[in-house]
């Protein structure tokens, strides 16, 4: 390889190419799936898809490091889903059981499952800081921080704006 495919293959546009390429390939849904969606999901897709590229711009990262990268982001974002949907479950369980006038410890006993779901969230959310942490250099990873703020508080922003309410602190 020469000096300029060297180049080349660093830069922060390749790195954007794959990352594209690796949305289109494993976000891939059968046509029977897309009907099904719905647009509310639609929308939660494209804003993480926004997410993702403006988080690839703000880190410059190089084409391996990309690579690694979302691949341990997606994992991540995929078990955190997976508990949230069961701390879903659960809420809904608890729900009913309010509804049917349960006993103290049966109501007791599903908190106690929520607050399980809540303990096992945060642990993975330190689990992937730690391994952001180790992956990036102390610069980027205190880039990926801020960004993650910053993005989630313009995300809730735009949403307060469409509902005729303020703005955020972190609004520049």
């Amino acid at each position: 390889m020469d000096g300029n495919t060297r180049g080349m293959t660093s830069s922060p546009m390749v790195a954007m190419l794959l990352l594209a390429l690796l949305l289109l390939t494993t976000g891939g849904l059968t046509a029977q799936q897309q009907r099904m969606r719905s647009p509310r999901q639609d929308k939660i897709d494209r804003v993480e898809r926004l997410k993702q590229m403006k988080l690839m711009e703000e880190l410059q990262l190089g084409e391996e490091e990309s690579v690694r990268f979302m691949a341990k982001r997606k994992a991540h974002e995929e078990r955190m889903r997976n508990m949230e949907e069961e701390r879903s479950r659960i809420l809904d369980d608890l729900a009913i059981s309010l509804e049917d006038k349960a006993g103290d410890d049966i109501i007791t006993g599903t908190c106690d499952r929520v607050l399980e779901t809540d303990r096992k969230m945060f642990e993975e959310r330190k689990r992937y800081q730690d391994e952001m942490r180790k992956l990036l250099s102390p610069e980027k990873y205190a880039k990926l921080l801020i960004f993650e703020r910053n993005f989630q508080s313009q995300v809730r922003d735009a949403m307060r704006r469409s509902i005729g309410r303020g703005k955020s602190k972190y609004e520049r």
